[in-house]
């Protein structure tokens, strides 16, 4: 058994669940007025806190930025779910076709790139956002934007991992 490529696998599965994690949370931009109110901004909802109640809304977007980012964050998805899948395949099923570790490879490459575009196109747009607020006049990126950051990381390294161990797998 390769267990440089079963390494590889553990990240790119590992990268797949950040992503999923980082599109779903509400956590990509919090605005606060103080420490009584907040609100927080995912990519598919947005949630007002206020004395310890929080209220959640699904997100009706208007712009186009947001609904590219909204579309990049899922072809990463969609990428390294395909890159686990075909790297699973080459692991255990099809030892002697790397062309499938090749493949895994520049999916989840591709992956990563969906998301590190997706991260630019939001801190970029989402800055002028807050800017233009009269009503939360302060705000920033969170939780939501550092986890796709980290999930396009893992993503390389899983797709490197599994690029030198290709030629090993027998």
């Amino acid at each position: 058994m390769n267990s440089q490529l079963l390494i590889g696998i553990g990240i790119l599965g590992f990268a797949l669940l950040l992503d999923i994690i980082s599109t779903a949370i509400p956590y990509w931009w919090v605005m606060s007025l103080g420490d009584a109110v907040s609100s927080s901004i995912g990519l598919f909802q947005i949630c007002d806190h206020a004395e310890g109640l929080t209220a959640c809304v699904t997100m009706t977007v208007e712009t186009d930025w947001w609904r590219a980012v909204q579309a990049l964050m899922i072809l990463s998805i969609l990428a390294l779910g395909a890159a686990v899948g075909l790297a699973l395949l080459f692991c255990f099923v099809m030892k002697d076709k790397g062309q499938f570790g090749l493949f895994s490879a520049v999916l989840g490459a591709a992956g990563a790139g969906f998301a590190v575009l997706g991260v630019i196109i939001f801190a970029a747009k989402a800055s002028d956002y807050s800017k233009a607020s009269d009503y939360y006049p302060i705000g920033g990126l969170h939780a939501g934007f550092g986890l796709a950051i980290v999930s396009a990381i893992f993503a390389i390294v899983g797709s490197v991992m599994i690029v030198i161990s290709r030629n090993a797998n027998n």
